[in-house]
């Protein structure tokens, strides 16, 4: 009967979902992140993505490492790529985000040799809890917002399962258990890179449950000879090189006094602490009545059980403990313990699923002994319970439209960039936009500042004009919102595009100084700020907001990979670069700086070109010698470049530009595809030649800057 009653229930539980989400729909997907997430998974099936690597993305900055999310190997993104209608791709995306929360919840209570019923009440529990059934935010409502967060539920359980039935069969069934285990690594390097850490940490206690739940010594044997041919393989593979290049070469890293930190608080620790929080006790009776579960399971003699349960009190007093070392750590920059935290969402459920079953058993029975001949199930109970729990907390009002409605509209500045830069898969560069917002010091966090002016504007307009909005019309901006941002790019930003340098979050760029010359270089053509500047360049389309003039300026030579120095100079560190890129006496157009210098006569390319391939960009240009072309993308040793019609001349070359910039060198003509590419089976992640994944060595390029 297991497998009718998971039926039964699933198809339920979807239908109730269904119904919740229809007329929820404004908290699906909610508000920046929400539909952040939203466009870019729209971006990657539509326009295309490897399916097992990462490129760079063109929309943002200047071709920074796209944020590492591969909506291919995400099956709940898909039916972005699959329905038409907005609402329709919402419904069912979270339907299957449900679906699998629930389906997780019920296999780890089943693996811990639970009953069906609390398997399925698990199931339930964490299910309602977790996702955006409600039009209130009555508990961490993560995956409202981070869809993407999915795998750090789904991870550990998969793992779990793979290593308790590994050493338990014969050679072939170890074998084919330890390739299982050996995908899960590859698959969620691939998919959700940027969830790694968590994912890792998160599944670790799952693994110690299934090696202490070894039944012989030589199946624990065979447990631990798996683990460490897992950590021989991902050596070779360079695995760990791999996720050490993507999380430490990264502006916060390099520079942590630049941000603020964000996660000082309890809250982001365990939503044990969210009470007061505008979400109500949700998290607290979660919490509590996971350890409660546990309490009473320590009772059984069921071994994965009791274990488990042990490993649950453990792990809530060690949630509860990080809330005080986050009050108590001065600058905080790894990711949130709460996030850890998610992991734990399938063995939380199953223990209150316990302490329900255990109540509802203890009602069920004194029910019974006062009506006499009457008998009540305490799943039925529960169930119960648990419908009009449910009732009461749906027929809450639904929540407005967030900040940023989606899609979001056309306006009369949108049209124009869509018209004059907009990209297509084989359209041709025109350049970025800069959304200057302005920010006051006084006036509290920047990029709080930023969200709150654009999404203001996003209400009134339908279009935030800065980043949403612009990507989903494919609008290359120089903003960027993305935790790897690079020390590189982030330096240049607080040298000449902030009026002062200005602290903030560190996943985002707060571009507030118009400085034309370096906008120019970095490939922006147009700039969008309030007050329009004349001296900038052209006034080509002006709004109303509320009062106050904005306007978009054409600046007058961006660099389209147009600019075509004839000098190089040398300089031994990212600063020393900086100074000579800030210099106005200099002429970007014609003279360069570079880490290693350019030998050789250089002449002014006679014409060149930039156009977009797919995911990759295509340079064409002419010269009558030897020529250097500053291509306004972001130098990475991971790029390749390709010609597509060779001829005797020699190859192109690349090297690191005026800092941060790819410049190409190449005899009298070329016609190549430059193409970034990385992921854990990609021979350009690992290079012997440099020990970071995106560039040279950040010892040498923030020499003297950190």
């Amino acid at each position: 009967m297991r497998l009718p009653a998971f039926a039964v229930n699933i198809t339920a539980f979807s239908a109730c979902a269904c119904l919740a989400f229809a007329r929820n729909i404004n908290a699906l997907f909610y508000h920046f992140d929400g539909s952040y997430a939203l466009v870019d998974a729209h971006e990657q099936l539509k326009y295309g993505q490897p399916v097992f690597e990462y490129t760079n993305n063109f929309l943002q900055s200047i071709g920074n490492i796209q944020l590492p999310v591969n909506a291919n190997l995400l099956f709940f993104y898909w039916p972005i790529a699959w329905f038409s209608d907005l609402n329709v791709v919402k419904i069912v995306s979270y339907l299957v985000i449900a679906a699998t929360v629930f389906t997780s919840t019920y296999a780890m209570a089943r693996m811990l040799s639970l009953p069906c019923r609390i398997s399925l009440i698990a199931g339930w529990i964490v299910g309602f809890t977790a996702c955006p059934f409600v039009p209130v935010w009555y508990f961490y409502p993560i995956f409202h917002v981070g869809p993407q967060f999915l795998p750090i539920l789904v991870a550990p359980v998969l793992a779990f399962w793979l290593m308790n039935r590994l050493g338990r069969g014969g050679l072939f069934a170890d074998a084919a258990f330890t390739i299982g285990l050996l995908a899960w690594a590859a698959y969620f390097l691939s998919a959700a890179m940027l969830l790694l850490p968590v994912i890792a940490l998160g599944t670790i206690p799952y693994i110690v449950m299934a090696i202490s739940l070894a039944q012989s010594r030589a199946e624990l044997l065979r447990k631990i000879l798996f683990i460490v041919a897992s950590l021989i393989v991902a050596i070779i593979l360079r695995w760990p090189w791999l996720v050490a290049g993507l999380f430490l070469y990264t502006s916060p890293n390099f520079y942590p006094s630049d941000f603020t930190v964000v996660y000082q608080d309890t809250s982001y620790a365990s939503v044990f602490f969210h009470i007061g929080l505008g979400r109500g006790y949700a998290g607290l009776v979660f919490i509590i009545s996971a350890a409660l579960g546990a309490l009473v399971s320590l009772r059984w003699s069921n071994a994965p059980l009791r274990l488990a349960a042990w490993t649950t009190i453990s792990l809530i007093m060690l949630f509860i403990f990080l809330g005080w070392v986050l009050v108590s750590t001065p600058h905080w920059i790894f990711p949130p313990p709460i996030y850890f935290e998610i992991a734990m969402w399938p063995l939380y459920g199953t223990f209150s699923a316990v302490a329900l079953d255990f109540v509802a058993s203890l009602l069920a029975k004194r029910f019974s002994q006062r009506a006499g001949r009457f008998v009540i199930h305490p799943y039925w109970m529960a169930l119960g319970g648990g419908f009009v729990i449910a009732v009461v907390v749906v027929l809450h009002k639904p929540p407005t439209p967030s900040g940023y409605p989606f899609p979001p509209q056309i306006t009369s500045a949108v049209s124009f960039l869509s018209d004059h830069i907009g990209l297509e898969s084989k359209s041709e560069f025109n350049g970025r936009i800069l959304t200057a917002m302005p920010v006051k010091q006084d006036g509290g966090d920047a990029w709080s500042q930023q969200m709150s002016a654009a999404g203001n504007w996003a209400l009134d307009s339908g279009n935030d004009e800065m980043s949403l909005g612009l990507w989903y019309y494919r609008i290359p901006t120089l903003f960027e919102y993305n935790q790897f941002l690079s020390p590189e790019f982030h330096a240049v930003i607080k040298r000449a595009l902030q009026q002062p340098p200005v602290a903030h979050q560190r996943n985002i760029t707060v571009l507030d100084h118009p400085n034309a010359r370096i906008l120019q270089l970095l490939g922006v053509r147009y700039v969008l700020m309030q007050q329009p500047d004349a001296s900038l360049g052209a006034l080509r389309v002006t709004e109303d907001r509320g009062g106050e003039q904005w306007g978009i300026i054409e600046l007058p030579a961006p660099n389209l990979a147009t600019y075509s120095p004839t000098s190089v100079e040398a300089r031994s560190s990212l600063s020393s670069m900086l100074d000579f890129i800030n210099d106005d006496e200099i002429d970007l157009t014609k003279r360069a700086v570079s880490l290693l210098p350019e030998t050789g006569q250089l002449v002014p390319a006679i014409k060149s070109k930039l156009s977009l391939e797919d995911t990759d960009l295509r340079l064409q240009a002419e010269s009558e010698g030897r020529s250097l072309i500053v291509v306004p993308l972001e130098f990475s040793h991971c790029i390749e470049i390709r010609q597509m019609s060779p001829d005797n001349s020699s190859a192109p070359t690349l090297q690191r530009i005026d800092g941060l910039l790819t410049g190409v060198v190449f005899e009298r003509h070329i016609d190549a595809v430059l193409s970034f590419r990385t992921g854990p089976l990609d021979k350009r992640t690992y290079p012997e030649s440099y020990p970071s994944m995106r560039g040279m060595s950040p010892v040498t390029v923030v020499h003297g800057e950190k």
